[in-house]
C-alpha cells in the first residue's frame, strides 16, 4: 500500500483504510485463488470463489471501487 510520506522521509500511515477493500484488488485476490482451485480439481471451492468474483465483477461495473471491511 501507498503511504505518506514527508520532505524529511518520515513515514506518517498508509493511503489505504484497512476498513475498506478495493475491488480491483480483490478481484484478482479471488480469481487467482478460482485458478488454483481449479487447477487443482477442486470444483467446489473453484465455484465459490468464481461466484464471489463474479459478484465483486459487477460492483466494479457499477463504479463501485471500493467496499466495507466490516
Amino acid at each position: 500500500t501507498a503511504e505518506y510520506v514527508f520532505k524529511n522521509g518520515d513515514v506518517v500511515g498508509d493511503l489505504m483504510d484497512d476498513r475498506l477493500i478495493d475491488c480491483h484488488t480483490e478481484l484478482k485476490r479471488l480469481r487467482d485463488l478460482q485458478y488454483e482451485y481449479d487447477f487443482n480439481d477442486n470444483n467446489q471451492q473453484s465455484n465459490f470463489y468464481k461466484q464471489k468474483a463474479e459478484y465483486i465483477q459487477n460492483l466494479i461495473k457499477k463504479g463501485v471501487d471500493y467496499i466495507p471491511n466490516f
